[in-house]
């Protein structure tokens, strides 16, 4: 790219627009870095759109990786619901075996009592 943007006044300033990236060389009596000062402005550019790229691509990253934690963390609440349900059907169960088997128990022990009776039947 070139071009000529003339002599500059004390404290005159213009405002050049470019279309494309490219290296702008400017000669000035003052200041014989400018084109350095230009082309670090360009680089620095250069790095920050780089670095804003990384960062949308780790926040993509990380919304993905969080979408499928949270996805893992419903499918074990309801696998703990269902698990919990799972718990009281047992407990009422083991209740009910419990009744069962202390009523069992007594019919038994009624039982001996009726066997004892026919054995010895004077000892009532």
């Amino acid at each position: 790219m070139s071009f000529d943007p003339g002599s500059y006044g004390q404290i005159q300033t213009r405002k050049w627009t470019f279309d494309k990236a490219g290296r702008v060389e400017i000669e000035c009596a003052i200041h014989p870095d400018m084109k350095l000062i230009v082309g670090q402005i360009k680089t620095a550019s250069d790095a920050v759109h780089t670095a804003a790229g990384e960062i949308a691509h780790g926040n993509t990253d990380l919304s993905r990786r969080s979408e499928l934690h949270t996805a893992s963390l419903q499918q074990t609440a309801t696998s703990v619901e269902s698990l919990a349900g799972t718990v009281k059907h047992n407990a009422k169960r083991a209740r009910q075996a419990a009744q069962l088997s202390g009523e069992a128990s007594a019919v038994a022990g009624q039982g001996g009592e009726v066997v004892v009776q026919v054995e010895h039947p004077n000892h009532n």
